[in-house]
């Protein structure tokens, strides 16, 4: 509470303001807000999903432990690399191209398929749904939520070989 007051001339209290402020639901809401990011990073850290962000320019600011352990990588090895670093050098303009519409044309939310490199050498293809972040009308990022499906393109590929084999007897 906040109070000013006045007095006459013999120093008695004739008038007094009393200003009570409740912060109660401020304070109430804080906590909410407080609980509700911190379900959302324990959503995120123990998803079975590979989750990262990265700022504008394509450098990577966040990556959830599956995205580590997926990947071979230690936070430090991925934390400020630019995406395309992980990406095969042959799929690299490829992607590059791709994402750079997505941030020329503000599109919000885009899915592409793309191979990265893990730290053992093994190529692990992503599915990735990546979603531009905005703080106003200014684009401050991308945060992708992607999985690994080597195993259906592995099969893909087995197929096409398969078809052309076919094709080809007859």
């Amino acid at each position: 509470a906040l109070g000013t007051g006045m007095s006459d001339e013999q120093g008695r209290m004739v008038r007094m303001t009393v200003i009570h402020l409740d912060v109660t639901a401020r304070q109430q809401a804080e906590e909410a807000r407080g609980e509700s990011e911190a379900r959302y990073r324990e959503l995120v850290e123990q998803a079975s999903d590979i989750i990262y962000r990265t700022d504008a320019a394509g450098r990577i600011t966040y990556c959830n432990p599956t995205s580590l352990r997926v990947l071979g990588y230690l936070p430090e090895e991925l934390l400020g690399r630019h995406y395309l670093e992980i990406v095969l050098p042959q799929y690299r303009s490829e992607a590059a191209q791709f994402y750079g519409r997505q941030f020329t044309h503000r599109t919000l939310r885009t899915v592409y398929e793309l191979p990265v490199a893990t730290t053992d050498g093994r190529d692990v293809w992503l599915g990735q749904h990546t979603q531009l972040l905005m703080e106003g009308d200014i684009i401050s990022g991308f945060q992708v939520v992607a999985r690994d499906i080597t195993e259906r393109k592995h099969v893909e590929q087995a197929l096409r070989e398969s078809e052309e084999r076919f094709s080809k007897a007859f």
